[in-house]
């Protein structure tokens, strides 16, 4: 997906969110103003410039966004404020550990179980499909784990569900 952020230059500047994400160019306002503080004028939606049908959304791409207000997330869906209207995408998978052969979405026990990720979704395995060999070649374990949102475009508008 390609995009472009559309600010908000009428927001007062003492308003304007310090930008945590280092800039390779200045920002040029629309007067030609060249601003070189590590500021940025509000977001207000974003031009899609591409928007595919399949589309992976990396969780902090997902928490910048939010973060800047034009990306939310309503149930099962992602939506993003485009200068033509909501954009939605289905959620199919959400970050974390799947299982290879039956495609269930496993308990994350990092947080949990620090010394030992992944036992939850290795017992799954040796549980569920004791002695199957994986049907994914890259991820010989039984399981993979996603740090994405695995998303497919929607059919039915975004305020809809």
């Amino acid at each position: 997906m390609k995009l472009k952020r559309l600010f908000d230059w009428s927001a007062p500047r003492r308003s304007w969110p310090k930008n945590v994400t280092a800039r390779h160019e200045p920002l040029v306002a629309p007067d030609g103003t060249v601003i070189t503080e590590q500021i940025t004028p509000p977001v207000r939606c974003v031009r899609l410039r591409t928007a595919p049908e399949r589309q992976h959304f990396s969780q902090g791409m997902v928490e910048g966004a939010m973060a800047e207000g034009w990306l939310a997330i309503t149930r099962d869906r992602i939506v993003i404020s485009s200068e033509d209207g909501p954009v939605a995408y289905d959620i199919e998978r959400r970050p974390g550990r799947y299982c290879c052969h039956c495609g269930e979405k496993l308990a994350d026990d990092d947080h949990t179980n620090p010394a030992s990720p992944g036992a939850l979704a290795r017992q799954h395995v040796e549980a569920e499909h004791k002695g199957k060999k994986s049907p994914d070649p890259e991820n010989r374990s039984g399981y993979c784990c996603i740090r994405y949102y695995d998303c497919v475009k929607a059919t039915a508008p975004a305020g809809g569900s």
